[in-house]
């Protein structure tokens, strides 16, 4: 393995690590997950056989995906080193989102060896940036990662399109109260997506959507808008010091609170905390 490793960061129903692919013969294996693979070292060259038995030669350039549900993952032969990048995904986790899609899937699951899909590559680079960062966006970022790559894969591995019917509004203003009062109240805490679903009574997909729709943020985005209120508020008192307002803000680190800052304020909270002018975020938070 290379790298990190999301388990020890306690994500739950999926997992992400980097490993390096050596040259070789590679048995088939069971597996007892879902797989999607984004290769990304250089352009490996290799063999594996077709449905007929027959051997054929394949290329994997950088960005290539490949899904592989639970059953067995084909035999290949590497002719050349790599690298891939593999997330795991529990069968409870992907059958949750499914139960929460609004339609019914009844193709069967089949794998993809080579696909060209830059939304996937995308999704899982930005998971395997926030698992080798230490999960400094907390864990309702990372589920949302995964919960849009879960998607994705549904579609492409059920060789179904994911309907997006009109949208019925169906929110309660109090269960958004409700959600909304405990993100106000505990947001120096890693929240996840889970447990604020859980809080509004509704699927995670529909949760999402609503939740959108009230706030104009993602939960992800407002939870971090309300850290950078907070902190704005405590740089005003110059005798708590920068790596106490980042934890009393529930950023992970003084410095994760500054990358933060120059995003979304255009100036890091020293440079403010100074009186230098920075740009608000869009919000009215």
């Amino acid at each position: 393995m290379l790298g990190h490793s999301s388990i020890v960061l306690g994500w739950r129903g999926f997992a992400i690590e980097r490993h390096e692919m050596a040259a070789g013969d590679k048995p088939a294996i069971a597996l007892q997950q879902h797989f999607v693979a984004v290769w990304t070292g250089s352009t490996p060259y290799g063999e594996r056989r077709n449905l007929r038995g027959d051997v054929v030669p394949f290329t994997k350039k950088p960005g290539t995906v490949t899904l592989l549900p639970i059953g067995v993952a084909p035999a290949l032969r590497l002719l050349s080193p790599t690298e891939i990048t593999v997330v795991a995904f529990e069968p409870e986790f992907i059958s949750g989102v499914e139960g929460e899609l609004e339609q019914r899937l009844t193709t069967p699951f089949i794998e993809k060896l080579v696909l060209e899909e830059p939304l996937v590559s995308l999704l899982v680079s930005c998971l395997m940036k926030e698992c080798e960062s230490g999960g400094p966006h907390g864990q309702a970022y990372a589920e949302s990662l995964a919960y849009a790559l879960a998607v994705r894969f549904l579609h492409l591995a059920r060789r179904q399109p994911i309907q997006n019917s009109p949208y019925r509004q169906i929110s309660s203003p109090q269960s958004i109260r409700r959600v909304l009062e405990r993100m106000h109240s505990e947001f120096h805490t890693d929240l996840s997506l889970s447990s604020l679903v859980a809080d509004s009574g509704y699927s995670r997909r529909h949760f999402l959507r609503i939740f959108e729709d009230a706030t104009g943020y993602t939960p992800h985005r407002y939870l971090l808008q309300l850290k950078i209120k907070r902190a704005k508020e405590l740089l005003r008192d110059k005798s708590v010091p920068l790596i106490d307002v980042a934890a009393y803000c529930g950023f992970s680190s003084q410095s994760h609170m500054s990358q933060i800052f120059r995003k979304y304020c255009g100036s890091t909270p020293g440079q403010i905390r100074r009186g230098l002018r920075c740009y608000e975020p869009a919000s009215d938070l």
